[in-house]
């Protein structure tokens, strides 16, 4: 509990997915989709509003954009409490 929340340091169960193919497209990676899809979010309109709202946090910064462009080969996804590692 004091590593997560009170430091905001990524667990050491944190689940590895690869990243889904449905996602990523030559401009770069739709974060909304990739929410929704590794069920960090309910939905791709839920994963837009967690991003409007400052709640997602990707490689430790806060990301509010829709696209994702130069993805490390891992990326740290967090959502509000949740977190998950995907594989690029």
């Amino acid at each position: 509990f004091d590593r997560e929340v009170r430091q905001g340091l990524e667990p050491a169960d944190t689940e590895t997915v690869e990243l889904p193919p449905n996602v990523a497209s030559e401009k770069g990676i739709r974060v909304d989709k990739l929410l929704a899809t590794i069920s960090l979010a309910d939905s791709v309109t839920d994963a837009t509003r967690k991003l409007k709202s400052g709640a997602v946090a990707i490689n430790g910064n806060i990301h509010r954009d829709l696209l994702l462009t130069g993805a490390a080969e891992v990326l740290v996804v967090r959502v509000g409490k949740k977190w998950k590692r995907v594989k690029t």
